[in-house]
């Protein structure tokens, strides 16, 4: 009997269409900014779904949590849809899928985020591409914006509610003009995106100043202090910083005293 109903098929014919179907297979990775929000004495993020399940997600970012049931349709170069995938992403945001021909754009829509479209080449680029969406309520901004010595001009794009980079963003996805002169764009990467070492100083302000009340719980009625929420704030960067970065601290007031740990 044969397994996929096809009764005209001959057994010679399922090797070639499995091969077809592996070499235009795309693979890709969803993701969205993980959301932090301050309680009595942790941080909590707030994520889609379930994205734990008891599943370790080591394609995820580290500040990002995988975009869970995210719908897979396919759209052609006319803007038009063309089919939709059988199964969403999964419980780590993947997706595996073949695209019906003609497709020229992949594109994953979840509630609460802003659709996410890219180019189909560019999960055929990588076996492990990942991208990511924006709150729905959202707006795209330029987090950074710098030059470089070789006269270069090197800029993130973030969100204007998470602050957190916009990963996998094509470079056909930009323009730049300089002085109303067209801009070529040699390359684009999004460094959470990017497994490197990271070298940074934690620098927190202890004058008495930070003993002002400047939030209260609506829920529990405590009152926190700057002192307490900048303690929240680098408690949740060093359990999301990772394993081989280099992290020291600097605390000031009247003076600096730099904190070395051995």
């Amino acid at each position: 009997m044969n397994a996929c109903g096809d009764r005209n098929s001959s057994s010679d014919d399922q090797p070639t269409r499995q091969i077809l179907s592996a070499a235009n297979q795309i693979t890709g990775t969803l993701v969205s900014p993980q959301a932090v929000v301050t309680e009595d004495s942790l941080v909590r993020a707030s994520a889609v779904g379930d994205p734990a399940g008891g599943v370790l997600c080591t394609n995820v970012p580290a500040g990002y949590v995988p975009l869970v049931n995210a719908q897979i349709s396919f759209i052609d170069g006319n803007g038009v849809e063309i089919g939709t995938a059988l199964d969403p992403s999964d419980r780590c945001g993947m997706f595996t899928v073949v695209p019906p021909q003609g497709t020229r754009f992949v594109k994953a829509t979840h509630s609460g985020y802003r659709d996410l479209v890219s180019d189909v080449g560019t999960f055929r680029l990588a076996t492990d591409m990942v991208v990511s969406t924006i709150p729905v309520d959202a707006n795209y901004v330029i987090g950074s914006l710098r030059k470089a010595s070789d006269d270069s001009i090197a800029f993130t794009v973030t969100d204007d509610q998470t602050r957190k980079a916009v990963i996998g963003i094509p470079a056909s996805a930009f323009s730049v003009t300089l002085d109303g002169t067209p801009a070529t764009i040699s390359d684009v990467s999004s460094a959470a995106a990017v497994a490197e070492s990271a070298s940074v100083v934690l620098v927190l302000d202890a004058s008495g100043s930070m003993n002002s009340e400047v939030y209260t719980d609506a829920s529990t009625g405590k009152i926190y202090t700057r002192f307490q929420l900048a303690a929240v704030a680098a408690h949740v960067f060093l359990d999301q910083k990772g394993g081989s970065d280099e992290v020291g601290a600097v605390i000031f007031n009247s003076a600096v005293h730099f904190i070395d740990q051995e």
